[in-house]
């Protein structure tokens, strides 16, 4: 497949986890909703990572991951718990969403810039 399928796969998987995001801070305390926004989130997070790694390997990088994809690795892990702080009602969604914002605004960072090759 091309790489510009694989760079809109990627994308599509991370508008969807942002969408998850958004319904499972707002709704933290309905149950009934949180089952399906959970399900868009690990759809999400698996879309992402497929794309991602298909994106490595149309520009080469399977070899030899440079320190910018390891980061990026722990950032999916991280929004991969999220939604479990989010759901335990110890944290103000507000924060949370910040706290997603920031996290998010770091990768495309680390993706644009590429500061650890």
């Amino acid at each position: 497949m091309s790489y510009e399928f694989y760079k809109v796969f990627h994308l599509t998987g991370i508008f969807l986890l942002m969408i998850s995001f958004g319904g499972i801070y707002v709704n933290a305390k309905n149950e009934t909703k949180i089952k399906w926004l959970m399900a868009f989130n690990g759809i999400g997070l698996v879309i992402a990572l497929v794309g991602g790694f298909g994106l490595m390997a149309r520009l080469g990088m399977m070899k030899a991951w440079p320190t910018w994809i390891f980061l990026k690795l722990g950032i999916w892990v991280v929004f991969a718990i999220l939604p479990a702080i989010a759901m335990r009602k110890k944290v103000d969604p507000k924060l949370m969403t910040i706290i997603t914002l920031a996290i998010g605004g770091f990768a495309v960072y680390l993706v644009n810039f590429k500061p650890f090759m």
